[in-house]
């Protein structure tokens, strides 16, 4: 098991006696990946079966969403279930590149609605805009976070 790839949130448990719960809280993270691998995966499916959906932007944005999601839960589940070195490198590597589409996305969306909104008439935009960007063409902060990352120093 990659165990460098600790969740940040148990990371920070204050106090010791949090090693003893350690099996119900890997059971507990490979039920909620399953759910979470299983939402994203429904909601792309969704709006890859309904034609209506795929036209409008703010659906081909959230399908990107969904699909940045579904890939960060399935790379931490292979994470939390892979051996080997070479394994937990490529797992903690597309971990950070999904979590961070994952957030361009959000932010993505967020301006989605804004333009939805607040600018109702007469807001031209294009998807290309945020589209290239947030799966990283032409943004700088995936080479940068991966080369200054505790798992690229730590090798």
């Amino acid at each position: 098991s990659c165990d460098h790839l600790t969740n940040f949130a148990l990371m920070m448990v204050p106090y010791e006696g949090a090693a003893a719960n350690d099996r119900l809280l890997s059971i507990l993270s490979y039920i909620c990946l399953s759910l979470s691998i299983l939402g994203s995966l429904s909601t792309v499916l969704t709006i890859l079966s309904m034609r209506h959906l795929r036209r409008s932007k703010s659906s081909q944005v959230h399908l990107n969403l969904a699909i940045a999601m579904l890939g960060a839960s399935t790379a931490h589940l292979i994470g939390d279930l892979a051996h080997g070195p070479g394994v937990c490198t490529a797992a903690g590597f597309l971990k950070q590149v999904f979590y961070l589409a994952v957030m361009c996305w959000s932010l993505a969306e967020a301006i989605t609605m804004y333009i939805a909104f607040v600018t109702v008439f007469g807001s031209q935009w294009s998807l290309w805009h945020v589209l290239i960007p947030a799966w990283g063409k032409d943004n700088p902060l995936p080479p940068i976070l991966y080369y200054i990352s505790p798992v690229q120093s730590s090798l």
